[in-house]
């Protein structure tokens, strides 16, 4: 297991338990990265920051069902993808 996987399932560890300094590191770590995601899919500035606050919502609000064993960065990015699919969804629908 690499440093950083190791340091990971720790902080996975710690925000289950309900860590806010975890959820944070998270969030530091992974906000750029979803955020440029979501901005690449929606091409709305303002969707992406919507949509990207909403998958750091979704991660703390089930945090306890998070699996250690695996990186988060997965679940993030699935969250941001459905969200995305949601909003599109939302939009032709309105149309």
């Amino acid at each position: 297991m690499k440093a950083t996987e190791k340091n990971e399932t720790v902080l996975i560890a710690e925000l289950r338990r309900g860590s806010v300094k975890a959820f944070d590191a998270f969030y530091e770590l992974y906000f750029n990265k979803v955020y440029a995601y979501c901005l690449q899919i929606s091409k709305s500035e303002q969707k992406a920051v919507d949509i990207t606050q909403d998958v750091f919502l979704k991660l703390w609000e089930t945090r306890h069902s998070i699996k250690t064993d695996r990186s988060i960065s997965p679940y993030l990015f699935r969250i941001a993808r459905n969200n995305l699919v949601s909003a599109y969804r939302e939009t032709t629908i309105v149309r």
